[in-house]
């Protein structure tokens, strides 16, 4: 394909509403193919979008539901004002602080002692983004068309959760009820602590 069909595409496939299903449908097939092949979780844990697809694996959710849960909050995502996402190689105590004085920032992540992920509107995470590299520490912007996890996300979180209402979820293993579905997820920080 020409360079003109990929970045026609690349922008498409690049869209909140686009992009979230096809990385569940993505996600769910794979777990699939590994099933298939005799590999059994013992356990399963997701990030962001990936906590549908593991809650889906489980159990938790049909195949038919969480789709449906996806592609909403895919349509509700992209129907907010754009934002960015800015991965910085500090650890979360040391970023708090930096964020105390920008509302419009949000930590959105920590996905490992040193390394988090602010988000919050394009123009506010690029001058954040040059107060980073001038004190040099490390960033990177992510490939996101929205502020995802959030208070960019706040207009939605009443009709999500009336979505995520309608959806019948079952109980699993133990008597243990997946979080999947709690509407903080995408405002608060996703946090990985191993």
């Amino acid at each position: 394909r020409s360079a003109r069909s990929y970045n026609t595409y690349s922008s498409y496939i690049n869209q909140t509403e686009v992009a979230q299903p096809l990385i569940f449908i993505f996600e769910y097939a794979l777990a699939k193919l590994l099933r298939h092949w005799g590999l059994e979780p013992y356990a399963m844990i997701g990030h962001s979008i990936g906590e549908y697809t593991a809650a889906c694996i489980s159990g938790v959710f049909s195949l038919e539901s969480a789709i449906r849960l996806v592609v909403k909050r895919g349509q509700l995502m992209q129907a907010m004002p754009p934002g960015a996402m800015l991965g910085v190689t500090l650890p979360e105590n040391r970023l708090k602080p930096l964020l105390t004085n920008n509302t419009e920032l949000s930590l959105a992540a920590v996905n490992a002692p040193s390394s988090c992920v602010v988000s919050g509107p394009r123009d506010v995470i690029e001058v954040f983004n040059r107060q980073m590299e001038a004190g040099k520490h490390r960033t990177r912007l992510l490939h996101t068309s929205h502020a995802f996890h959030s208070t960019m996300m706040d207009p939605i979180l009443e009709e999500f959760s009336s979505a995520v209402a309608e959806i019948e979820r079952r109980l699993i293993g133990d008597g243990l009820q997946n979080q999947v579905g709690d509407i903080r997820q995408l405002i608060q920080p996703l946090v990985n602590r191993a």
